[in-house]
């Protein structure tokens, strides 16, 4: 098997990069409940109704970040 060999500056560079090009305004967004409690990045958020759909765990993580 080849050895993976990652160099920290490949690393920074590629998030240097990804950081550059975020663009907040991109993202979407929808209420789907209220959080709770959070803690750790991961939230627990009220009303989301079953089956939990994509955007309700990218707003759990989005509110997560904000508080």
């Amino acid at each position: 098997m080849a050895e993976l060999t990652i160099r920290p500056e490949e690393i920074r560079d590629a998030l240097a990069r990804f950081v550059e090009a975020y663009e907040p305004e991109a993202a979407s967004k929808e209420e789907v409940g209220t959080v709770i409690e959070c803690g750790d990045g991961i939230a627990r958020v009220e009303a989301c109704p079953p089956p939990w759909p994509m955007s309700c765990w990218s707003s759990r993580t989005a509110r997560a970040a904000s508080r």
